[in-house]
């Protein structure tokens, strides 16, 4: 932070950006990035900024999220007779009920282990498996 603070210094002592890159062991390019946000005129120019999206572009509605919390948490009562409670039921019941728009199929799964309500098992990734004969050779 110290270093940004003293490159914008030395430019507005009229320092070339060459000299400012070689003094500060940077690029030119670095030079020129906190010369140009310092411009902007932002009181915290000199901080990092969140390289993060502002906005998620797949991601579901909240009102979408709670309809299928509230189907989900509706087709796991003791009261549904079928006892049909999988994504493709919750698509189904949401389809049914007007819902719109209706999510991907794969959605349904992501947004209740995103809120705990389900826990996907555990895949058994050990080696075991069927014993296979092993072939031996005749010599």
């Amino acid at each position: 932070m110290e270093d940004r603070k003293r490159c914008v210094g030395w430019w507005l002592q009229q320092r070339s950006i060459s000299w400012i890159a070689r003094r500060l062991r940077r690029s030119r390019e670095w030079v020129y990035k906190w010369i140009w946000r310092y411009r902007q005129g932002e009181p915290t120019w000199f901080l990092e900024r969140s390289r993060r999206p502002h906005q998620m572009a797949r991601r579901v509605s909240a009102t979408f999220e709670q309809a299928v919390i509230r189907t989900h948490a509706r087709l796991t009562s003791p009261r549904n007779p079928l006892g049909l409670y999988g994504a493709e039921a919750i698509a189904q019941e949401l389809a049914d009920a007007g819902v719109r728009p209706v999510h991907s199929i794969r959605a349904i799964p992501r947004i209740l282990a995103r809120r705990k309500l389900v826990t996907r098992p555990r895949r058994d990734r050990s080696r075991r498996g069927p014993n296979c004969p092993r072939l031996r050779l005749a010599a």
